[in-house]
């Protein structure tokens, strides 16, 4: 919607920034720029990159990047002001608008002639949005939610970002109406619905089929406008804002989105420009691992909203980010399974294989009738929601996939433009999913081993001698750093177990050792009382019953009040004093009165009375016990032990108390003599707002004398945590040229640690034996297991070289066994060995090592993944049949792991392989080819050129142009077909 000539246009810029600067000083910049008045309300956002990829090169080297922010421009200097220095693109801020369909503006109430615009594409259609086609309940049955339910599963640990008008919830507003919204992006998130309750039908119908899921309120726009008015720009800072806090703590997993725009003539580049900032945006979210879903929008050419003015119909109704590859692109339907008349049809102007599939609108929800194409994206999300409370690991390519792959088809068969892949089901994605989630369990493990098979050993034994050595002052911090997944936990086993070996007793070669893991005890008092609680635990089972019970003696001891035990023992006393005075005077007095004889005797009479007498008074108990207990003094009163169980905010004394246990658990026969080393692991694994905390929390216990610190955990992933909580001290204490994003957290860092040791990356050799080391690991859990299966494995193996197929071996050795079971995990074994062995197999492993950045974990899961589609191969035949093949099915999975991106856009289109590799081999040619200085350039080679920049027009050809481990094995791939990518993307629905 181009604003007429000199008047105010709002604008979208990019512009270059250094890296890491603060919002206040873009903002500052931004109202420097002539002609051009920046909103102060708005945060500025930063991007990945401009499109032009030249430029985002040189950024990188300047130390730059590109951030948005908003604000208005006359229309007539939009040009100037996108050549000013430093602005990198200017565009219009685009209005948007709920795809829901009861207003004025809708031109359908029913099925009629004057309503119909084109005939229905999958009759009957349904062009009667204002009478509901049964209930949401209804709804959740019919796709088969309830059955899901049935199992345990709606939702739970699940949270669903909905994007939209706003949402009020009955914790934050009186009236509130929709329950387990837990945050958003506006501070006052919770409290505002706009669009006319939109955003709240659009949450209720997500619950609806995921009762237990959690909301986020992404309001869009702020409470300042009004209606249903609303811009692109803020769905951009929202998406920010979710990307954010998904870095932070994986939340939230899905983001729903029921609004678009209606016409191409609202803002014809954002409609079909997929580097529009917004669509960039998307793009980034799902590359996070947030699963996106978009409306497909109100357009479709049978009975369309008024809205869409010509814009109606195939290929001219699903524009932007509502239809880029990246995302879930959702049409209607109703329940009794009927295409919904306006669903926007494909292909949509940035796919051409849109929508993705249908779900269900027109029902009884929020509303008497949940309508629009957003009532049907939101039960979608709903049923993401659902499937990913099952299997945790689903993302975004997968779950489009998988609910692609179970849809019910209501046109022709397989894709359509009109219904996409059909109307979406819960309940039959879900076998897929719990197969996945079961079978990967019997995979190889990721738990940490003092098996060396990285060469650790040589840091190990360094470390340890480092610890023991008599010239090592106390305290002392060591941090072994390494990213996610690279063994720190596994290093520091090993240390551990150099330090106090097993069967060594302790202080006669063994130090005292502690292992706590710092993340299941994310509050500080916690993790306090729970160190103590470890240090007492781990140290007593290290420890003879002798040397327990005299460290639980000196501990008492040093614990022991012994001033109040003092003032009881001369209380206790003086109680007995007084009782042997009176009852010495009750003895004189008797014998004067009655005479020897008789006075003993009453006077133990008169003193039981008394006794029973002073029990009515107010003091009486207290005076009972002390007569019948006078020397109780109730030694444990007086010990000040601190009930951290109970008492785990409790910091007073703390330290002294810590000390304490220190001096005497590393005492030996010398205080001192064997420090006490306590390994804390984990601290990246919390969640990055708390790791600040809970280091404040280490640090109280990190000067203790006599303690050895062994510290787990990434530095950057550290340090930005705790730059994030004193980002306010920053100019404190950086000097102004530091350009260090980091630089309070690593001086944070070196002020309690001593000694920074970075676990190298393993090198090829040392990666290979890692390798060989894992193919080994499930075979010889299962010998161990049981001798019986390794007899039917070894029948089946000599059956096999005879020259019987494995197939026929399996089915020769069950015919003579009376134990099927057996047979079957001798089978499965086999097979498995089989893989492992082959060279095929092996290949795809090392190649796969070098493209994983060396990560052993990555490498675990993927050898997990590979092994687990093989095995399922195997059993259904397909590699005997040629179906499938094997180190097809490898490559495949590498660029589902390291180029996702490709791998989606291969599944639409598997030509870009073929692109792909016609660009390595014109820039090859150009490389090969380059003229020597002074000299023309050939023609040839400058059509090489022309040919190569139409290639790189593609952005995602582009994005890989420059890849080199892509380059090596896009070979692979060349004989790729699209059908046999449809096979082995059925394996990778099931097995991912």
């Amino acid at each position: 919607m181009t604003a007429q000539e000199g008047s105010p246009l709002r604008v979208i810029v990019e512009m270059a920034a250094l890296k890491g600067s603060a919002a206040s000083e873009l903002q500052e910049i931004a109202e420097s720029i002539p002609a051009f008045q920046s909103d102060p309300d708005f945060a500025p956002v930063p991007v990945l990159s401009t499109p032009d990829s030249a430029r985002a090169m040189s950024l990188e080297e300047a130390g730059e990047e590109t951030v948005i922010v908003r604000g208005t421009v006359s229309s007539d200097q939009m040009d100037a002001l996108a050549r000013r220095p430093g602005v990198e693109a200017v565009w219009e801020d685009t209005p948007i608008a709920a795809f829901e369909e009861i207003g004025e503006d809708t031109v359908f109430v029913e099925v009629s002639e004057s309503a119909v615009t084109t005939p229905c594409p999958i009759p009957p259609c349904d062009c009667d949005p204002g009478t509901p086609k049964g209930t949401l309940d209804d709804v959740a049955k019919y796709l088969g939610a309830d059955r899901i339910w049935e199992m345990g599963h709606r939702g739970e640990r699940v949270v669903v970002g909905v994007v939209d008008g706003g949402l009020t919830t009955p914790s934050r507003v009186t009236g509130g109406k929709i329950p387990r919204v837990i945050g958003g992006l506006k501070a006052d998130w919770g409290k505002t619905a706009l669009w006319g309750g939109h955003g709240e039908m659009c949450a209720t119908d997500v619950l609806g089929i995921a009762p237990e899921a959690e909301l986020y309120d992404l309001r869009i726009p702020d409470s300042s406008d009004q209606g249903s008015a609303a811009w692109i720009s803020d769905a951009i800072a929202g998406f920010q804002w979710a990307i954010n806090r998904h870095k932070a703590d994986g939340t939230p997993q899905i983001l729903t989105n029921g609004w678009g725009i209606y016409q191409k003539a609202w803002d014809p580049v954002y409609a079909t420009n997929p580097n529009h900032p917004f669509t960039r945006k998307v793009v980034d979210a799902a590359n996070e691992g947030i699963i996106v879903l978009f409306a497909a929008g109100n357009c479709g050419g049978t009975c369309p909203s008024g809205r869409c003015g010509s814009d109606k119909g195939p290929a001219k109704s699903i524009w932007g980010a509502n239809g880029h590859p990246a995302v879930m692109t959702v049409g209607a339907a109703n329940a009794k399974e009927q295409l919904i008349g306006y669903s926007s049809q494909g292909p949509a102007a940035l796919d051409q294989h849109k929508p993705d599939f249908c779900s269900i609108s027109h029902f009884k929800g929020y509303f008497d009738s949940d309508t629009g194409t957003s009532a049907a994206c939101s039960v979608a999300a709903g049923v993401v929601a659902l499937l990913k409370s099952v299997d945790r690991g689903l993302g975004p390519a997968r779950a489009k996939s998988l609910l692609k792959a179970t849809a019910k088809t209501i046109g022709p068969a397989g894709w359509d433009q009109h219904s996409g892949s059909g109307i979406i089901q819960a309940a039959p994605g879900l076998p897929e999913v719990t197969e996945r989630v079961k079978a990967a369990s019997r995979a190889l493990s990721d738990k940490d081993t003092t098996r060396d098979r990285l060469g650790f050993s040589a840091y190990a034994e360094a470390i340890k001698d480092l610890i023991a050595s008599q010239g090592t002052a106390t305290p002392l911090t060591i941090a072994i750093d390494a990213p996610w997944g690279f063994g720190k936990t596994s290093l520091m086993r090993m240390i551990q177990e150099r330090v106090a070996p097993k069967k060594t007793p302790l202080y006669k070669g063994a130090h005292p050792t502690v292992f706590f893991n710092a993340w299941q005890y994310e509050g500080e008092s916690a993790l306090w009382a729970a160190l103590v609680l470890e240090v007492l635990g781990q140290v007593g089972r290290q420890l003879s019953l002798a040397q327990r019970i005299k460290l639980q003696t000196r501990l008492a001891w040093r614990r022991l009040d012994r001033t109040r035990l003092l003032r009881s023992v001369i209380d206790s006393l003086t109680k007995l004093t007084l009782l042997v005075l009176l009852g010495g005077l009750a003895f004189a007095a008797a014998h004067r009165l009655l005479g020897s004889q008789q006075a003993l005797g009453w006077t133990a009479i008169g003193g039981g009375v008394i006794s029973v007498l002073l029990g009515f008074y107010r003091f009486g108990r207290r005076v009972h016990s002390d007569l019948l207990a006078p020397l109780d003094l109730k030694l444990s009163s007086y010990i000040q032990a601190p009930d951290y169980r109970q008492k785990v905010g409790f910091l007073a004394d703390f330290r002294d108390d810590f000390e304490a246990l220190v001096e005497i658990v590393t005492d030996g026969r010398r205080w001192g003599r064997w420090p006490l080393v306590i390994f804390i692991d984990d601290l990246d694994r919390c969640a990055p707002p708390k790791i600040a905390g809970i280091i404040e929390a280490i640090n109280v216990t990190l000067s203790c004398d006599h303690c050895v610190f062994v510290l787990g955990l990434d530095v950057e992933t550290v340090a930005a945590s705790i730059e994030a909580r004193y980002q306010h001290m920053r100019e404190l204490l950086v000097d102004a040229d530091c350009q260090d994003r980091l630089a309070v957290g690593r001086q944070f860092l070196e002020k309690i640690i001593q000694i920074h040791f970075r676990i190298p990356r393993a090198n090829r050799r040392v990666f290979e034996q890692f390798i060989e080391s894992c193919f080994g690991e499930a075979e010889q859990r299962v010998e161990e297991k049981d001798p019986a299966v390794a007899r039917a494995e070894s029948l089946i193996k000599a059956v096999q070289r005879k020259g019987s197929s494995r197939k026929d071996a399996v089915e020769r050795v069950r015919s003579r066994s009376e134990n099927d079971v057996q047979v079957d995990r001798a089978a499965e074994s086999v097979a498995r060995k089989d893989f492992d062995d082959s060279e095929d197999f092996r290949r795809v492993i090392n190649e796969a090592g070098s493209n994983l950045e060396s990560s052993p974990r990555r490498l675990k899961r993927f050898i997990n993944v590979l092994r687990l589609r093989a095995l399922i191969c195997e059993q259904r035949g397909l590699l005997e049949s040629g179906v499938i093949d094997l180190p097809l099915l490898g490559w495949l999975l590498l660029v589902d792991t390291r180029w996702p991106r490709l791998a989606e856009a291969m599944r639409s289109d598997v030509g870009i392989v073929g692109r792909l590799l016609e660009v390595f081999d014109k820039r090859s040619v150009i490389a090969r080819e380059a003229p020597d200085e002074g000299v023309p350039e050939m023609a040839e080679a400058y059509e090489v050129r022309l040919a190569l920049a139409e290639l790189l027009a593609d952005p995602i050809v582009e994005e890989l142009a420059y890849s080199n481990d892509l380059e090596r094995l896009l070979p692979e791939l060349r004989s790729l077909t699209q059908e046999r990518l449809k096979a082995h993307d059925r394996l990778a629905r099931v097995a991912a």
